[in-house]
Order: C-alpha cells, then sequence, then structure tokens
C-alpha cells in the first residue's frame, strides 16, 4: 500500500502511485474526526446550539479526505491509442500525453530529498516530468529496485512500439555560429553569466558596512563579536560577493582547454577537453521547492584517480538546456 502497485494487462499499464495517501487521509480524517465530535459534545454540554459548527467540522475533515481520495489516483499507459492518461482521485482526468511526446523515464530527485520515477517530455527534456511512481528514500531502495527492473522495461518497449518518430539525438559535431551562452573572444567561448544580483547584494553589503563604520555603529557594543558582525562582517561579505562577479567559465579552444577562472584570474582551475566524460544534469531543491536545474561536466584528468563534476551553467527554463548543450559541444569539438 505504501509503494507504487502495478497492474499489466494486454493493451494498459495501470499504476497506483499514491497508495500511502490512502493511509494518511484515514489517520487524518480520524484524528481530525475525533476532535470535531470532542468539540459537539462540549457544545451540547455547555447548551450552545452546534449548528453554526458543522461547516467548520466540514472543513476540519476536508483534507483528510481529499488524501484519502488522493490515494485512488492512477495513471494509464494505454497502448489502444497509445497514450499516458492520469486520472486524479481515480475517476478525473487532468492529463493526457501522448507516447511520441515521451522522451525518457528518469529517476527525480536526490539522496538527501528522496527520489521517485517520472517521464519527461521531449519539449522539456530537462524539466520537472510528470511522476508516475510513489516516493523513495533513495535509489537504491528495495522497492525502487524493483519498480526500475520490472515495470521500466516494459513501459519503454510499449512506448517505442510502433512509434513514429525517434528521439532527435545532440549532435555531438553539429557546427554552429550564432552562439546564444556564450560569449566569442578570439579562441576563447566565455559562459555568458548574470552578474546583477551578486553586484547589487555586493553594494547593499559593503554600503551598510561602510556606513555602520562611518557611524561608529557596535562601537558601544559590551561584545567585540556584536561589533564585528555590525562593521566589518558586511563589508567582507560585500566584497565576497562583488568578486564572485568576475569568475568566469572559459572555453579555450585554441588551448582545447576548460578554463574555471575566480576573482578575475587570481585563481584558476584548468582541465583538457579530452578529460570530458557526460553531462550531468541536476535539479536543485530548496526546503523541497524546485530551485533550479545546474548544467555540469564530469571530467576525469589524467593525473587524478576519480572524476571531478563542475558546474558550468544553473537554469530556471529547462527549454534552454539542450540548445546549451548543443553550443557547448560544438565548441569543444569543432577545431
Amino acid at each position: 500500500m505504501r509503494y507504487t502497485k502495478w497492474e499489466i494487462n494486454n493493451n494498459e499499464v495501470i499504476l497506483h502511485p499514491n497508495g500511502a495517501f490512502k493511509l494518511m487521509g484515514i489517520m487524518a480524517t480520524l484524528i481530525c474526526g475525533a476532535f470535531a465530535a470532542f468539540f459537539l459534545i462540549q457544545m451540547q454540554q455547555y447548551g450552545k446550539d452546534p449548528g453554526f459548527t458543522i461547516p467548520f467540522v466540514i472543513l476540519l475533515l476536508l483534507p483528510g479526505i481529499i488524501l484519502f481520495l488522493g490515494g485512488n489516483t492512477r495513471i494509464v499507459f494505454d497502448d489502444g491509442d497509445r497514450t499516458m492518461k492520469r486520472y486524479l482521485f481515480g475517476f478525473l482526468k487532468n492529463k493526457t500525453v501522448n507516447y511520441d511526446d515521451i522522451a525518457a523515464i528518469e529517476s527525480y530527485g536526490s539522496h538527501s530529498t528522496g527520489m521517485n520515477y517520472r517521464i519527461f517530455l521531449r519539449e522539456n527534456r530537462h524539466g520537472r516530468g510528470i511522476r508516475i511512481s510513489s516516493g523513495y528514500a533513495h535509489s537504491a531502495h528495495a522497492a525502487a529496485m524493483v519498480f526500475r527492473r520490472e515495470l521500466i522495461p516494459i513501459l519503454e518497449q510499449r512506448i517505442k512500439a510502433g512509434a513514429s518518430r525517434t528521439e532527435p539525438a545532440i549532435d555531438m559535431h553539429k557546427s554552429i555560429t550564432g552562439f546564444t551562452f556564450y560569449r566569442n573572444e578570439g579562441s576563447r567561448y566565455v559562459v555568458k553569466a548574470s552578474r546583477i544580483f551578486p553586484a547589487i547584494m555586493g553594494l547593499i553589503f559593503l554600503s551598510w558596512g561602510v556606513y555602520a563604520l562611518a557611524t561608529g555603529a557596535g562601537r558601544h557594543s559590551a561584545k567585540a563579536s556584536d561589533a564585528f558582525f555590525l562593521t566589518y562582517f558586511p563589508v567582507l561579505l560585500g566584497l565576497v560577493f562583488l568578486v564572485t562577479c568576475f569568475n568566469k567559465t572559459i572555453f579555450d579552444k585554441a588551448e582545447r582547454k576548460i578554463i574555471l577562472s575566480y576573482a578575475g584570474g587570481i585563481y584558476k582551475k584548468e582541465y583538457f577537453f579530452g578529460d570530458f566524460i557526460r553531462y550531468l544534469i541536476v535539479r536543485k531543491t530548496t526546503n523541497l521547492i524546485y530551485s533550479g536545474t545546474d548544467v555540469r561536466m564530469e571530467l576525469q584528468p589524467v593525473d587524478k584517480n576519480k572524476s571531478v563534476a563542475i558546474t558550468i551553467h544553473s537554469f530556471s527554463n529547462t527549454r534552454k538546456i539542450e540548445r546549451f548543450i548543443e553550443e557547448t559541444n560544438s565548441i569543444m569539438d569543432k577545431i
């Protein structure tokens, strides 16, 4: 009941990803129902008319009822019309996706926040996707491994069977002349990055610190730490923000190097194009809220025993990621 259940028929596969919601709904309804009953009894004992509290009781029970109904949500992969349909509460169809629009079925999440399995669409390959499984603590969880081993191959086979189009592969040698995400400086291509936010934050903290120093704020504080945090700390924080404005990620075609330049070139890290292994698309969450997607490169330097991952760009609009990867491939492969 806690994890995804599924039924495999001749022409369709039915998934029930929200089974845990039923138990949660029952528990919430019982707890809220007990509280509502106690409240009504108290009202009667004091001789008050409980009629006006009925809407309140209904409102109190509603979340548990919605949770229970949500546990009946089902996802149907229908081979007849080659569509995936999602039925909210088990009867309200609120999503329909053609098989031809599905790019992949992959895991979503991280080891720290848990994960689930989702389908990702061709139009937004690196977006949030559509959840088709329950949540699992991590990818090595027994139930997640069963889902991945037993069900995903069947779904992928049915989706690909009779496909009217195929997934366009990213051309690793595609020549691009107009770059959207890079600024050309001779043989070097610099990743474009917005510096507005760090510049504004740097100026705010720096102004705050300078003002505090000029007016003597914290001078009369009993604790030296208070004076430091009121004066010098904002100055240091402001300088850190301003210094990050001069960080660059550079692809040097002449030297065939990836250069991470920090603080205007004071500190650098360099990797060779030949160290590149693959791209890592990392979806970030902050307090369980989606906060953007990083495009990282996994590299294997010849002088190190293990690979390293570097972030080369962050996106809030995941539809732009494919174009960014195409431009990066063009720079690395075109001599």
